[in-house]
């Protein structure tokens, strides 16, 4: 029996998800593709995603010149009126204008791209636009444009799935100190990457949450959040450097607790995963934090 032709649709679908999941080669071959069979099809929209996706794996590739020329071809066929495919466009862009810089001219482009996503009303893309921004703003700024992109995010649609805008808020509110309300903001992420089955951003927010917890000397709920974030992860093959870091965390929590023999177990425990899983490099400052946490435990 002859096999069904894909839809570019679902085309498009494949190639998002190798892109997510971080198989840039395999993205990049995936969205050349697309172009080339949406042109044939004189489908614009999808060339235009599969152009302005293009550009952000060439981006993630170091290979600045050609998504520059990439995006000139997009925008020469994107239509603003067409809302999902000129907000991967604006999307891919913003980025560029990020790379190539100066800071003024990126928060400009980043300002106009969220203007343009209010306008439309694009969900993905407010959400989107206010976290990039807080590349080139500072804290506070960077704290309410997050914040106004969920309040306007809920009332366009208030079942829309704001985890990750949660984790972006919550690490603004972090730079800022405010640890109680990125507490929260943590709680409100690792709620909603549960409910969507995300299993490496479950264990991201659980772990950041633990770690506020502890920052914030709420030890039972730090010791909670640690706990689960360190079993969803150990069942996990992704997540061995999270995993390091919240028993480096679970470590503290023992400490404060009384209890030397099991923080220096749990201790030794992240110092073992971290160097099996390069966390010197991945996490310089937190495995700085480790090393000075077996210096004051009396760990060789």
């Amino acid at each position: 029996m002859p096999q069904l032709v894909p839809t570019l649709a679902a085309l498009v679908s494949q190639a998002d998800q190798a892109f997510h999941d971080g198989r840039i080669p395999a993205a990049r071959r995936a969205f050349e593709d697309l172009v080339q069979r949406a042109q044939e099809k004189r489908d614009r929209p999808t060339e235009v995603v599969a152009r302005s996706m293009l550009a952000r794996c060439l981006l993630k590739m170091q290979q600045r010149d050609e998504a520059r020329r990439g995006l000139e071809l997009a925008g020469r066929v994107a239509d603003p009126t067409h809302t999902p495919a000129f907000g991967r466009y604006r999307a891919a862009v913003a980025r560029l204008a990020l790379e190539e810089g100066p800071p003024g001219a990126a928060r400009d482009e980043l300002l106009a791209y969220l203007a343009w996503a209010e306008d439309a009303r694009a969900i993905e893309s407010v959400l989107d636009a206010a976290a990039l921004l807080g590349a080139v703003v500072e804290p506070q700024e960077r704290v309410e444009r997050v914040e106004r992109a969920i309040e306007l995010v809920r009332d366009l649609d208030p079942g829309a799935d704001l985890a990750y805008a949660f984790m972006e808020w919550a690490a603004a509110l972090d730079a800022l100190g405010q640890t109680e309300a990125a507490l929260d903001a943590w709680q409100q992420a690792l709620r909603s990457h549960k409910e969507h089955r995300r299993t490496r951003p479950t264990v991201t927010a659980g772990w950041a949450a633990g770690a506020a917890a502890c920052r914030t000397e709420d030890w039972p709920l730090a010791r909670t959040l640690l706990e689960e974030a360190v079993a969803l992860g150990e069942r996990q093959p992704d997540c061995g450097d999270l995993v390091a870091l919240a028993l480096g965390d679970l470590s503290l929590v023992y400490e404060a607790a009384g209890d030397v023999i099991e923080a220096r177990r749990l201790l030794l425990r992240a110092l073992r995963s971290g160097r099996e899983h390069h966390l010197a490099s991945a996490w310089p400052e937190r495995w700085a934090a480790l090393h000075s946490q077996a210096e004051r435990l009396e760990i060789d």
